[in-house]
């Protein structure tokens, strides 16, 4: 009796955070198609941003983190793509990090020398699921149009090719990563 008890209680258990899982994901896929929220944010020398301050052009914003492992190889990729390349579109790093010195390290440790703000937040905008980020993972990409309304997001640019396409070819992310 304990037992088909106990069972009972973890199946309940199990089927309550499912439909919160659930819930949560389908509540930030909903900002896709959405304009961006504001957050707090400052660049690289320590001067308040807002995302409001892209208004009338469109940009690719990557997310990514200084314990980010796979963050690293990206902005080396976005980074050799930007200096042999014309870009087709803007691009716009934002650090999710609690701590600047560790940005400013892996920025150095890359060679990015792009445009880079920072989260006043540190991780609270990854763990709260914005910017339709459902799966709270980095590296993440979204793309906002003039408006600053999220027009696509993806987990999976990687490679120096996805980024060519996105970047220069001004390929979709569903696109570029189909090929």
């Amino acid at each position: 009796m304990v037992k088909l008890v106990f069972i009972l209680c973890l199946t309940f258990a199990i089927n309550v955070h499912a439909d919160s899982y659930d819930q949560k994901v389908n509540a930030s896929l909903k900002d896709i198609g959405k304009q961006i929220t504001n957050i707090e944010l400052i660049n690289t020398e320590g001067q308040p941003k807002t995302f409001m301050d892209l208004k009338g052009t469109t940009y690719i914003v990557y997310f990514f983190a200084s314990w980010c492992s796979p963050c690293y190889k990206s902005l080396k990729n976005i980074e050799q793509i930007r200096i042999t390349n014309d870009l087709s579109i803007n691009i716009l790093g934002v650090a999710l990090d609690d701590d600047r010195d560790a940005v400013s390290k892996m920025l150095k440790d890359t060679g990015f020398k792009g445009e880079v703000w920072i989260s006043k937040e540190g991780r609270v905008p990854l763990l709260n699921r914005m910017f339709g980020n459902a799966y709270k993972a980095l590296p993440y990409v979204i793309k906002v149009d003039e408006n600053m309304i999220i027009k696509e997001h993806s987990y999976d640019i990687s490679s120096k090719e996805h980024w060519e396409k996105v970047l220069v070819e001004n390929m979709s992310f569903k696109d570029s990563t189909a090929l």
